[in-house]
């Protein structure tokens, strides 16, 4: 079969059985534009485009075989562009984007560059896997939908997702998972607890945590049931991601506001692996990664203020039990708990709106002892506060 038209029109069906071994002019189309055609790639075949691939109708693109393309998808159908249990390959050196006005599905989608990456203009969703062979994706702001049984394959320091914003995102059941590396998504979850249908999401954009700038990745995970989880989340992450931080300072930051606020989560961190590990964990939120002596509370030597500026209940507490913050002024703030030896071992962050307002947090503290309280104001100056000591047994 020899193309001699500038390009491939379609507004009737097609079977396209080409063989897989076509090369050259046979199997290789210059243009394909899809106008209102139903589409089969059988089992077997492969179709090449060599220029863009425009969708701009209302039949359906079948990939059962392998559907390869060298220059821009662009989806203005009203369609999801493919589906399928066949693979969409991006290739070559051309600077290639999917865009368009509708949401492209790819049954497997590969990028396979020899240089340069594939940009995504528009939300994309998975049905297989999302495959790095050569090249990387940039997110562009956008949205990479994974399906419950998908996941990223061939990612390394030379070939990733990336972007500055944009996520990638999955949905799938967690019972009692053990060291499972959600979609190789990099976030390793272990628990004895049912979490249920539990949404991880992976982002690349920088966070604020506790005043001080995060690497460029944060997971938020979200369980159906959320709580005494007694879970491990190991945090896996790239060279390229560091942000200028320091690496062998690195330690959990988590937010359960979706990054409004955060407080200090600890772990262990390994270089050489690019892991922070953290046990322990109640319930899953959103996850960070910066520096642990970046910490806007560092000692009782730096207090000062008047006293009664806030009130504690109960005191003494449990360990484990929530305590309740009321202040006497609005503000936003930092409250570490020091343990005995003068070491934070607590640090979050919040708001309150005056002296008919009230903060509840529940430290995660390890031991009971007595411990003592700081209060920075988050505002020009940073006045530090102290309360009584408060006792935990």
């Amino acid at each position: 079969m020899k193309w001699k038209t500038p390009f491939l029109y379609l507004a009737l069906p097609l079977l396209w059985t080409s063989p897989a071994s076509a090369q050259g002019p046979d199997g290789t189309v210059p243009l394909l534009t899809h106008n209102g055609a139903g589409i089969t790639i059988s089992n077997g075949a492969e179709m090449t485009v060599r220029g863009q691939v425009l969708n701009q109708g209302d039949g359906l693109m079948t990939v059962n075989g392998t559907l390869r393309i060298e220059d821009w998808l662009t989806n203005n159908g009203t369609s999801d562009f493919s589906t399928g249990a066949g693979s969409v390959i991006f290739f070559g050196p051309n600077f290639q984007s999917v865009g368009g006005s509708h949401l492209s599905n790819f049954p497997t989608l590969t990028v396979s560059k020899s240089t340069g990456t594939l940009l995504l203009d528009q939300d994309v969703s998975v049905e297989g896997n999302l495959v790095l062979d050569q090249g990387g994706l940039d997110l562009n702001g956008h949205l990479v939908t994974l399906s419950a049984t998908s996941s990223l394959q061939g990612e390394n320091d030379t070939k990733y997702v990336f972007g500055v914003t944009g996520k990638i995102a999955i949905s799938l059941p967690l019972n009692a998972p053990s060291n499972l590396n959600v979609a190789n998504l990099g976030a390793v979850i272990t628990s004895n607890a049912n979490l249920g249908t539990t949404t991880v999401i992976r982002s690349h954009e920088i966070q604020t945590a506790l005043g001080e700038e995060s690497i460029q990745r944060y997971y938020e995970i979200n369980p159906v049931n959320n709580s005494n989880l007694n879970a491990t989340l190991e945090f896996r992450y790239m060279t390229h991601e560091l942000n200028g931080q320091t690496e062998d300072k690195f330690v959990l930051y988590r937010s359960e506001n979706s990054g409004a606020t955060w407080e200090w989560g600890g772990g262990t961190v390994n270089p050489a692996t690019n892991i922070v590990l953290l046990s322990g964990i109640g319930s899953f939120s959103r996850w960070t990664v910066s520096n642990k002596d970046t910490n806007p509370i560092s000692g009782l030597e730096e207090v000062s203020g008047p006293s009664g500026f806030f009130t504690v209940y109960p005191n003494p507490a449990a360990l484990g039990q929530p305590i309740t913050l009321g202040l006497i002024q609005a503000g936003d703030y930092w409250l570490g708990v020091i343990d005995s030896q003068g070491k934070v071992v607590s640090l979050s962050e919040f708001s309150s709106s005056g002296p008919n307002d009230s903060h509840e947090f529940q430290p995660a503290l390890q031991s009971a002892g007595m411990y003592y309280l700081l209060l920075r104001d988050r505002s020009a100056g940073q006045r530090i506060y102290a309360a009584s000591s408060i006792l935990i047994h």
